[in-house]
């Protein structure tokens, strides 16, 4: 096995235990408070992970190769406008992420070489990793509100922070970021490692969706705003 391979599912088995089961979370920093409302259970927690070797990249990278020009051409205008290297409407440097579609109604732009791993054994909707951080997305769909009497048809993305706040018994509110978005950010004690996540929540035309970003604790100050803006490029159907 390379020792790329055997980095990336340590990883994956270390932060997946913080980040879905909930573990000693140091969440600047968690409270006692009990649920007024009764959250569904599948917003609480997910089972921890079994670790599973990752999956080839979904995509590959673009080619940066083209073919060379002919000798005899006239040289290029020094005036021309440079080519973009930013996704229309974003600051992605598509150099460096790329849009993935999960194909289970989330699309967001990720580093270009990450790694799909086994969602379903670990209560996820989708899920993916490399040796650096990892995206996880759990999507409830409305039914499930409706089931504990929740009208999800006026429900709104706030309301369903507040479920995730308190059911999670975190001591901040999920407040908009520097886009606007609402997350929450905490930090996870996983055997004896500190881990930082970000969290962000979506609604969608038939489910609410709860994305976590992840990464050591001491990648925070590098990762915290490449996690902002790669949560902005979410989108759910």
């Amino acid at each position: 096995m390379k020792r790329s391979t055997i980095i990336i599912l340590a990883l994956v088995s270390l932060l997946l235990i913080g980040v879905l089961a909930g573990c000693s979370k140091k969440e600047e920093a968690p409270a006692n408070t009990t649920t007024t409302t009764k959250a569904p259970e599948t917003t609480t927690k997910a089972p921890e992970t079994t670790t599973a070797a990752p999956e080839t990249t979904t995509a590959a990278p673009e080619t940066t190769t083209a073919a060379p020009e002919t000798t005899t051409a006239a040289p290029e205008t020094t005036t021309a406008a440079p080519e973009t290297t930013t996704a229309a409407g974003t600051d992605i440097d598509t150099k460096k992420y790329m849009l993935y579609d999960t194909e289970v109604g989330l699309r967001l732009y990720m580093d270009r070489l990450m790694f799909k791993q086994d969602a379903e054994s670990n209560g996820l909707t989708t899920f993916y990793a490399n040796e650096k951080y990892m995206v996880a997305a759990l999507r409830e769909g409305f039914e499930i509100f409706d089931g504990h009497g929740l009208d999800t048809k006026n429900m709104t993305l706030e309301d369903y922070a507040d479920l995730v706040k308190r059911a999670n018994e975190y001591e901040n509110d999920f407040t908009p970021d520097s886009y606007g978005n609402l997350r929450i950010t905490y930090t996870s004690d996983v055997g004896g490692t500190d881990y930082f996540y970000y969290s962000t929540v979506r609604k969608g035309s038939d489910a609410f969706w709860l994305i976590h970003f992840a990464c050591l604790d001491s990648d925070r100050a590098t990762f915290e705003p490449i996690f902002e803006m790669l949560g902005n490029t979410a989108e759910v159907d």
